[in-house]
């Protein structure tokens, strides 16, 4: 394929013809593709590689983003079971983001009735459409129910739905994303507007002098449909004000209690891989009442929680050190400067990450920069008692191997199409501009389910 096409001697109806052949030719294409990944996780094919699950394979080896990764296997997996959806995609007719919506609610007897909604209709309105039959007649489980169910049942989903998410964005600044239910979104609401008064209090006292336009200002600012700047800008304020106002009303307690604390009992040369045995039945690595723990887990556990020494004579405490860190907290902060993600090949986890001794400190290890990797909690646990390693080499890389000692790949394969697509079906479909009567498509779509809605 030429990188630098010129179509400029092409004419209109050419090009057109030749975008929607193409687009065809990709409908059939992204078929073709979902159905490999739905045998590849079928197969579990991913699992050799260490990651997490399929999408996460797709999204180190195929560059899609997770969450587009997540929905192309629901999509693939879905579409098993709608066969006439199925021969529609394949044919290049029906689009991704229409077999999507498709497969979000399709069943064998609906889907005649959703491909008549794709066929007549835009993708926004199939989706749109799609999304209120969910709301009004899909229970939990994807049964029909009454719309006085179905709104039970939302409620229901918007309490374990419920989130608070944050992220730190290309310029520095924090992003906060929450969910919430109607009635702590209210409350939220009217604690940012007592905040948005105090402010204005505030303001109003150092700027005596216009306080007709510093309340119409606020007053502005308490329209929920101000989008102006200064309004984003003053709830912004408002919501630093509520934080502020928390911390200074709670003092932080730090409790190092021992009922708090879970202890790990392991024999040193047990931990080390000196000695292994379970003398009078009882294990050599243990938590409370004795329960046998994995000694890779204790060694995987160690890499980073607090070390208490204990000199026993059999099984009685002669005397106990103090505890510390097995990691100081400067080198801990260097660490995350260093590698600051999970670096473990195809992971891009960057947050809540362990620090995993290359060579375990029972086993002569340092604790050093040299010797220590991040990787997140899933892969730590695969370092260990999963049987995958990481050695260092002397430039500093990073090489990790499987179970099976074969190295793994620390970069994808590059991705070929040695093969030109063939043209496909550029049948058109016939949506021609109208708008669509939702209430009449959510009753269609379930009564074609066969209940008849009440």
């Amino acid at each position: 394929m030429d990188a630098n096409p010129n179509f400029t001697d092409t004419t209109t109806p050419e090009l057109e013809q030749s975008i929607t052949s193409l687009t065809a030719n990709l409908n059939a294409a992204a078929f073709e593709q979902l159905m490999m990944i739905a045998e590849f996780d079928t197969r579990q094919g991913w699992c050799e590689e260490g990651v997490r699950s399929c999408a996460h394979w797709l999204n180190w080896r195929c560059g899609v983003s997770l969450n587009a990764a997540r929905e192309k296997l629901r999509v693939a997996h879905a579409l098993q079971n709608l066969p006439k959806t199925r021969e529609a995609f394949a044919s290049g007719r029906l689009s991704y983001s229409k077999a999507r919506a498709i497969t979000r609610v399709g069943t064998e007897d609906n889907e005649e009735c959703l491909l008549s909604f794709a066929r007549y209709g835009s993708a926004s309105q199939l989706e749109k459409s799609v999304r209120l039959y969910r709301r009004q007649y899909v229970g939990e489980n994807g049964e029909i129910v009454t719309p006085l169910e179905a709104e039970r049942q939302a409620a229901m989903r918007q309490r374990e739905s419920r989130l608070l998410d944050t992220r730190w964005d290309e310029h520095g600044c924090l992003e906060i994303r929450a969910r919430l239910t109607p009635e702590q979104g209210a409350v939220v609401l009217k604690a940012l507007e007592a905040a948005v008064h105090s402010l204005k209090d505030a303001e109003a006292e150092s700027q005596l002098k216009e306080p007709p336009k510093i309340e119409e200002t606020y007053q502005d600012l308490l329209d929920g449909a101000h989008t102006s700047s200064a309004h984003q800008h003053r709830r912004a304020d408002a919501l630093m004000l509520m934080a502020g106002q928390s911390l200074g009303s709670n003092s932080t307690i730090t409790n190092s209690d021992d009922r708090y604390q879970v202890v790990v009992h392991v024999d040193s040369q047990v931990l080390a891989g000196e000695a292994q045995h379970f003398p009078n039945g009882k294990p050599d690595c243990y938590i409370e009442k004795e329960v046998a723990l994995s000694v890779e887990t204790a060694r995987r556990l160690s890499c980073s929680c607090k070390i208490v020494t204990a000199l026993t004579n059999g099984s009685e405490p002669l005397s106990i050190g103090r505890s510390a860190r097995a990691i100081p907290t400067g080198m801990r902060r260097a660490l995350a400067i260093r590698d600051g993600r999970c670096m473990f090949p195809g992971c891009d986890c960057n947050r809540h990450l362990d620090a995993h001794h290359i060579q375990h400190w029972s086993s002569g290890g340092e604790t050093s920069l040299h010797n220590l990797v991040e990787v997140c909690h899933y892969h730590h646990v695969k370092l260990h008692e999963g049987g995958y390693s990481v050695q260092r080499l002397s430039t500093g890389e990073l090489k990790f191997y499987k179970p099976d000692g074969s190295k793994l790949s620390d970069t994808p394969a590059p991705m070929k199409s040695d093969d030109p697509l063939q043209p496909g079906d550029s049948e058109a479909w016939f949506w021609n501009g109208d708008s669509m009567d939702y209430d009449v498509a959510t009753y269609s779509i379930a009564n074609a389910t066969r209940v008849t809605p009440l």
